[in-house]
């Protein structure tokens, strides 16, 4: 099932008006019948933090949302940096891959201002689209829940 559908099930579900949802995920009512009606506006427009209330309203699990597996619970191994802000990660990375502010702005497609602000601020990429964020993860060599800040329902990392 995809991810819009669920969204729309899960709406109905619980008897919720679409306004409703939309008003209590932070979403517009255009933002929100967009991700409910068409299968790639919730992944590539919808922002991080409206995705992530949007699953707490609905009580859905970002997993299932996203349509991926826990990197960690398939067997890519956790590392201790993990744990730190997301902006610290993506400079610790960038500067592990010997990249510069400008270089990683090229590779994914974005101004050096842009990198220097998700270095900046922790949470900085939940104003980007999944899809978005999930490019600067491959990119990084980072498992996307990383760096989309969710964790695993049964592993918890």
């Amino acid at each position: 099932m995809r991810a819009n559908e669920r969204i729309r099930d899960r709406r109905i579900e619980l008897g919720l008006s679409d306004v409703e949802v939309a008003r209590r995920s932070g979403l517009s009512i255009h933002e929100y019948c967009d991700a409910e009606w068409h299968d790639n506006e919730l992944l590539a427009v919808v922002n991080l933090r409206n995705l992530k209330q949007l699953c707490l309203v609905l009580d859905l699990d970002p997993f299932d949302v996203l349509e991926f597996k826990c990197a960690f619970c398939t067997g890519s191994g956790y590392l201790p940096e993990y744990h730190l802000p997301r902006n610290e990660i993506v400079r610790r990375q960038r500067l592990v891959k010997g990249w510069s502010v400008k270089e990683l702005g090229d590779k994914i497609g974005f101004y050096e201002e842009v990198i220097q602000h998700i270095e900046i601020d922790a949470d900085y990429l939940d104003s980007w689209s999944a899809n978005l964020v999930k490019d600067l993860a491959k990119h990084l060599d980072v498992p996307p829940q990383v760096l989309l800040g969710i964790k695993c329902g049964r592993c918890h990392r």
